[in-house]
């Protein structure tokens, strides 16, 4: 099977959010680059930073084989909460253990370990938010939810930005940023009254006070942060020390791959 080079869709969105004013910096830009790389690996694009030429590129896709099983082992069978002997029930009489089974559940634990286990294994970086949907922004036809309901999401790697106090100490986070391009309708009141798509950057930025929503250069809320705390844990696949970015699974395995990959498209063109 040929794979030709293309732009990725991580590459489109560091292009966009570069392009639309973002300001990264040089660690940033090299985190959202590796990312694009390793899921290229895994999605089985491995010919992305070789020069096109006319040999077969032979793609043996052992990074997707490797990853799928290894989340399989990790995150297969799921896990169970222990809750220590002194820990008080909820208002007297519900038992917290109950409680937390049932967000597990209603937030399909399955598939969210799937998905979280696939991006820490492959990017190296795992980003959890967990935030509180009151009653009335939430879709709940059948009123299973009257008070409300608790979200558990595993968020994509490319679109974190942490902030911490230190270079060198990752434990103390200062801020969050959630960051991607949104298109934007703009209704032309010309002749022809055409609908011209537009994109600008949406962010969300998180501090233990506040929480702010941009669009574009615009700031268009505050509100105070009624948790008290970043609702966002930065969870490392392999902690690496003094680096924001964790080491994954496909590190070690990508260049063994693209060497098996050159080898074996080396055989087929003399074969052929």
């Amino acid at each position: 099977m040929l794979f030709y080079n293309r732009v990725g869709l991580d590459d489109l969105n560091n292009i966009a959010l570069q392009s639309l004013g973002a300001v990264l910096t040089p660690e940033d830009q090299e985190r959202l680059t590796q990312y694009r790389r390793k899921w290229n690996f895994y999605e089985g694009y491995h010919w992305e930073a070789i020069a096109a030429s006319d040999k077969p590129e032979v793609t043996i896709n052992y990074c997707r084989l490797f990853v799928n099983k290894f989340v399989s082992f990790e995150f297969g069978k799921g896990f169970s909460i222990k809750m220590l002997p002194n820990v008080e029930k909820i208002d007297g009489e519900n038992d917290p253990l109950d409680f937390l089974n049932e967000v597990w559940r209603y937030n399909k634990k399955e598939k969210l370990l799937v998905e979280f286990g696939q991006t820490k294994s492959i990017t190296g970086d795992g980003f959890i938010g967990v935030f509180f949907e009151p009653k009335d922004i939430i879709d709940d036809p059948f009123d299973e939810y009257p008070n409300g309901k608790i979200r558990i999401i595993p968020l994509p790697s490319s679109i974190c930005f942490p902030e911490y106090a230190d270079s060198y100490d990752k434990d103390q986070m200062i801020s969050f940023t959630i960051m991607y391009p949104v298109p934007i309708n703009d209704s032309n009141q010309g002749i022809f009254r055409k609908n011209k798509v537009r994109f600008e950057i949406y962010k969300q930025v998180w501090t233990k006070e506040r929480v702010e929503y941009w669009e574009g250069k615009v700031l268009k809320q505050t509100l105070p942060n009624k948790y008290g705390i970043i609702p966002i844990v930065h969870i490392k696949n392999l902690p690496l020390h003094g680096k924001t970015m964790g080491q994954g699974d496909l590190d070690d395995i990508i260049p063994i791959n693209t060497e098996y990959n050159l080898k074996k498209s080396d055989i087929s063109e003399i074969i052929d």
